[in-house]
């Protein structure tokens, strides 16, 4: 997925300048209109979210789901 939120000004043609993964592929765009919002991202707050959760990364590559077991009653 691609987005991109682009401020129209007097322009009812716009140019969009996709990712080259998208080069041979149909696409669909979609228009409609989003709230503006005025909070800039604290980076320092950014960046302690992602240490936060950062630490609850769990390896599951060795979980096997048995659904048998799961369904007993």
């Amino acid at each position: 997925m691609y987005r991109k939120i682009i401020d129209v000004v007097n322009e009812e043609n716009l140019f969009i300048q996709l990712p080259k993964e998208y080069l041979n592929k149909q696409v669909e765009v979609i228009a409609f209109e989003v709230e503006k919002t005025n909070e800039k991202i604290d980076k320092k707050k950014f960046e302690e979210a992602m240490a936060f959760f950062s630490t609850l990364n769990v390896d599951m590559s060795n979980f096997k789901f048995n659904r048998d077991e799961a369904n007993e009653r």
